[in-house]
């Protein structure tokens, strides 16, 4: 309908520009087009054919809705850095009363006992808090030199606890490596998403081994010493056809609801980038 009024239009004003229409191909399926089209009259002014361009519009709607979902996330992480700012000022008044209480009773307490565990769950608050910020980009990511050893036994333990029994967790983990100059609480994060997606893989169960290790070193480059976190699973894997699109970030292989972060899937041998050792 919309073509026979665009051509109606083309016989009466000789032009018509970028009309949207789906074109159907030779075997069914249809793909969004922008048609442009000049006619071309007799000389007696009678309409003989028409000169067109048609341009396939499917990337360009494919960027339309990133752009979209990019604005989304921008919107956000300012709704969101705006909440963390507010809720850091709370929490800064929550752990200094929080430490000057401690000061009051003895360490054998009980009550200090439950205190310091106030304290320390502030800690992790205000790592999320961090992470907010970061996000909404009104705070660097704060990079100093850690050990990934303390993060991978506890995720270890998160997981052991959390993951249906039929999923067997299994450590392999070196106590000797070396520091890595990274965010303790992105690292956290990192490690956590890799386990849950290794997790949404196993539906009727397997094996999810955590390993740390010290990585190859650069024989170019000796100082250039390298750790190596991975997170390996006996899922299904990724087909073949959507490997390439894997680091997309809005791109995911699980249904809506099911996410777990931009660009959330399964992947056979999930494993995080090696860091360079401090």
């Amino acid at each position: 309908m919309a073509y026979d009024k665009a051509f109606a239009e083309l016989k009466r004003k000789s032009v018509v520009v970028d009309l949207e229409v789906d074109i159907r191909r030779k075997d069914g399926s249809t793909f969004p087009a922008r048609i442009n089209s000049t006619a071309v009259f007799d000389g007696d002014g009678r309409f003989l054919y028409s000169r067109d361009t048609v341009r396939d519009t499917t990337r360009e709607g494919e960027l339309q809705s990133q752009l979209l979902q990019e604005q989304k996330l921008e919107s956000l992480g300012t709704l969101a850095g705006g909440i963390a700012h507010d809720f850091n000022n709370l929490l800064t008044s929550i752990m200094g009363y929080s430490q000057l209480a401690l000061a009051s009773f003895e360490p054998s307490s009980k009550t200090h006992e439950n205190l310091s565990r106030v304290v320390s769950l502030g800690d992790q608050a205000a790592g999320l808090i961090r992470q907010l910020l970061t996000f909404s980009r009104k705070a660097h990511s704060e990079k100093k030199a850690i050990t990934l050893v303390p993060i991978a036994k506890e995720t270890a333990k998160v997981m052991e606890r959390t993951l249906p029994e039929t999923i067997d967790v299994v450590t392999n983990i070196d106590k000797n490596v070396w520091n890595v100059e990274a965010d303790a609480t992105q690292m956290q994060q990192v490690l956590m998403n890799l386990c849950v997606n290794a997790r949404d893989g196993m539906p009727d169960g397997g094996q999810l081994t955590i390993q740390l290790a010290n990585g190859d070193s650069d024989a170019s480059r000796p100082d250039d010493r390298r750790v190596c976190l991975s997170v390996e699973d006996t899922g299904v894997g990724i087909p073949p056809e959507i490997q390439e699109r894997i680091f997309e970030p809005f791109f995911t292989t699980k249904d809506v609801g099911r996410r777990n972060g931009a660009g959330s899937l399964h992947r056979p041998r999930d494993r995080a980038d090696p860091w360079r050792h401090n």
